[in-house]
């Protein structure tokens, strides 16, 4: 699939090692440089995305509730 983005996926060997061997270094590069972007699978644990998740739907709805513009958005800066 040309326009598809690249998927690494970790050996057990390297999850185990928290370190990428030679080839998907490589293949990660590749993507990188070719499409701009590579997507690194099972890297980050699921719960801790979903306590993020959690953390940041909170505080967006603070922002949407106190119409906060936060980090100068939409504040006319010279």
């Amino acid at each position: 699939m040309p326009n598809a983005a690249r998927l690494i996926y970790p050996t057990t060997e390297e999850s185990a090692a928290a370190l990428y061997n030679a080839q998907n270094i490589t293949s990660a590069l590749e993507a990188l440089h070719q499409d701009g972007f590579v997507v690194l699978k099972s890297v980050v644990n699921v719960s801790h995305i979903h306590k993020i998740n959690e953390y940041m739907r909170v505080e967006a709805d603070d922002l949407l509730q106190r119409n906060a513009k936060p980090f100068n958005q939409g504040v006319n800066c010279k």
